[in-house]
């Protein structure tokens, strides 16, 4: 490492929370020619968790990892000023610390402003992972969007310029202090491209945020109690890792607004390419994903009523209720009568109020493991 620490800034919505969860779980780790790594997380208050505290608080959380905080478009707090003088110890220590907040491909200005490198005298290597934009904005319409009060359209029109990745990443490049920025695709393995990157060999992954059903996308929509706001992702956290349910997400961009992300992103990507290994160029170039708006005109939109169905929500209340009896959790008595007497006639009110208690055990169940860790 010519560089004196890591800094994983992002993008959000590519495999962040994997790669977080696993450097959580084993935070101290030697590279292939035996160089020291430590996984480090700063908190508001300006402290640094490392090693078994982190792990520790990995464990407790909701999200099953620990990260550093985001920091607010307008704010350049404290902790940013502050908080590399740990961080400078443990370099003088010959230690690489690592830190990772997905927010941060947003955030260069700040940590320009806060001499966050060029204050403690550190310099940096940055990891950047991206994806498709396209894919990028629908996966960000399903974490953000859709509790936000507001139309598809509006929504990716107002972010488009957040999966315009050239401009981000160069921005990190111009950063006083930073020598090198890897981009890298998110497509593939995150976490061990990262480990790669490092030269680390691979450790086991600890996944987490795997997704959810889409039928329960569409429930919490209309039950907003799981959901309230577009920054309270907690419930689809545990509600993943208790179901372990793969699915696609549902794809909701349309053909003319795709036209639109296609255009106005078309010139940026190909400015970017020059930022890529050779080996990930060629799959970007190769990749229509990228460039070609008629793959996303045969994709067909989804209808919320398909997830809507008596038996999508049957199929939803009797995984959950699948789970919790494997967990041997106590249900509330008149639970699984509810479930045997369901037909296909049912309303989506009283199919909702079976899932709600069902939900919510669900919920208490992952919160008592996490407890128990």
């Amino acid at each position: 490492m010519e560089e004196d620490i890591v800094l994983h800034v992002g993008a959000p919505k590519c495999g962040s929370s994997s790669l977080q969860a696993t450097l959580s779980e084993a935070p101290d780790f030697q590279s292939r020619s035996n160089h020291p790594y430590s996984y480090v997380a700063l908190t508001p208050q300006g402290r640094l968790l490392r090693s078994e505290k982190l792990t520790s608080s990995a464990h407790r959380t909701v999200f099953g990892y620990a990260a550093s905080p985001d920091i607010a478009p307008d704010d350049t707090p404290a902790w940013l000023s502050q908080g590399a003088d740990p961080i400078r110890q443990l370099v003088e220590e010959g230690i690489t610390p690592i830190l990772s907040a997905e927010g941060w491909i947003n955030r260069a200005k700040r940590f320009r402003e806060a001499e966050f490198l060029t204050g403690a005298k550190l310099t940096a290597h940055v990891i950047v992972f991206i994806r498709p934009p396209m894919e990028w904005l629908n996966s960000a319409w399903w974490q953000w969007g859709a509790w936000s009060n507001t139309t598809v359209e509006r929504f990716v029109r107002a972010n488009v310029e957040a999966a315009r990745w050239n401009m981000l990443v160069t921005s990190w490049l111009r950063l006083p202090g930073v020598k090198k920025v890897t981009v890298r695709l998110a497509d593939s393995d995150s976490v061990k491209g990262f480990f790669d990157i490092l030269d680390v060999e691979p450790p086991v992954q600890k996944r987490t945020n795997s997704g959810i059903p889409a039928s329960l996308r569409y429930f919490m929509t209309r039950n907003r109690e799981f959901r309230a706001s577009p920054h309270e992702p907690a419930t689809e956290f545990a509600a993943a890792r208790q179901l372990n349910w793969t699915e696609p997400t549902p794809w909701v961009i349309d053909t003319p607004l795709a036209g639109f992300v296609i255009r106005h992103l078309t010139q940026a990507n190909k400015n970017l390419l020059d930022k890529f290994s050779a080996e990930d160029r060629a799959k970007v170039e190769q990749d229509p994903r990228w460039w070609d708006l008629d793959l996303y005109s045969a994709r067909a939109l989804a209808n919320p009523a398909d997830f809507s169905t008596s038996q999508a929500l049957r199929d939803l209340a009797t995984a959950m209720h699948t789970r919790l009896e494997a967990q041997r959790r106590a249900l509330p008595a008149d639970v699984t009568d509810r479930l045997s007497q369901w037909s296909d006639s049912m309303a989506i009110a009283d199919a909702d109020a079976i899932l709600t208690t069902l939900l919510r055990e669900i919920l208490a169940l992952d919160e008592s493991q996490r407890q128990k860790t």
